[in-house]
């Protein structure tokens, strides 16, 4: 190994160096900048100055910020979290307002509340005279919060401790070692006619869809979840999700595939209401750079 001293001027030009980089990593955060829809810059907001911006702006989510485990406030380094939860009690109390509607008029049925997090759906729909709610939580941090909730409404909650939108991989885990995974997340839901009433209504937000494409298959090949009955289903997905399943030939047909048709073919579904993604956590990862070239390609494209 070969080690070379330094010499005493560039051993003051490093000091000189880092003293200036604590000191603006020592300064607070400054305000989230307004982003452009015409222009992309190679400059970028750190993640934590994101985050400060987030909590400062939206005072009535700082109170539970105390509440998520850290490891939901990184960003993915490559591909997005398949479990994202909800972070504002604002949008819960809106959900659950949309929600509720349908829930009166069904009749005896499973309610839950898949990746529940902080159950801020769960209490809203709780409060508003819903007898029993089924919370599906695979996070440990989570779901001794949720435990709490259990006590605060007691019977009136049962806590699951897997996401029931990871089904797909339950179901593929069941084939190799003859498991009952699907059975026992689906445990006490009756069985009806497609005709009834749903067996089950399903709230939360969803990191992909391979839920609903499992769902496709369930209902094409008559088995898994397809066999209780007709499932009621209230997704937050992304806006590049629902633009895949919402897609027509003369419309997005960039995102038109196969899921597409067989989504429209077996399921009805409308759009309910827009949130913004950042009250979500955690965020996707950052796009690389040749994303942001074809996004602002595809941008001049329709432009002209």
């Amino acid at each position: 190994m070969y080690v070379q001293s330094c010499s005493r001027s560039f051993v003051n030009r490093f000091c000189r160096r880092l003293s200036r980089l604590s000191k603006i990593d020592s300064t607070e955060p400054t305000k989230h900048p307004e982003s452009s829809s015409d222009s992309v810059t190679n400059t970028r907001v750190p993640h934590t100055h994101e985050l400060y911006y987030l909590f400062t702006t939206n005072p009535h989510i700082e109170n539970i910020k105390k509440y998520i485990p850290p490891k939901y406030f990184l960003r993915p380094n490559k591909l997005p979290a398949d479990n994202i939860y909800l972070i504002c009690p604002k949008t819960a109390t809106k959900i659950a307002d949309i929600v509720f509607k349908y829930l009166r008029s069904t009749k005896a049925q499973v309610v839950a509340e898949t990746n529940a997090g902080l159950g801020l759906i769960a209490t809203e729909l709780l409060d508003r005279g819903l007898d029993l709610i089924r919370l599906y939580e695979s996070c440990p941090e989570f779901r001794e919060e949720l435990r709490d909730i259990a006590d605060v409404y007691p019977g009136r909650v049962e806590l699951f401790t897997k996401s029931i939108y990871q089904m797909n991989r339950y179901a593929y885990a069941d084939k190799q070692d003859n498991g009952n995974r699907i059975e026992t997340l689906l445990k006490g839901v009756p069985k009806r006619s497609w005709s009834d009433d749903p067996v089950m209504t399903i709230i939360g937000a969803m990191g992909n869809i391979g839920f609903l494409k499992y769902l496709v298959r369930s209902a094409s090949l008559q088995s898994g979840p397809a066999l209780y009955g007709r499932i009621q289903l209230f997704a937050i997905i992304k806006a590049k999700h629902y633009a895949v399943l919402s897609a027509t030939p003369e419309n997005h047909v960039r995102h038109y595939s196969c899921w597409t048709i067989l989504f429209n073919l077996f399921f009805d579904y409308e759009l309910l209401e827009e949130f913004p993604r950042k009250l979500f956590l955690p965020w996707d990862p950052y796009p690389k750079s040749n994303d942001l070239w074809q996004n602002l390609t595809t941008r001049q494209r329709s432009r002209t």
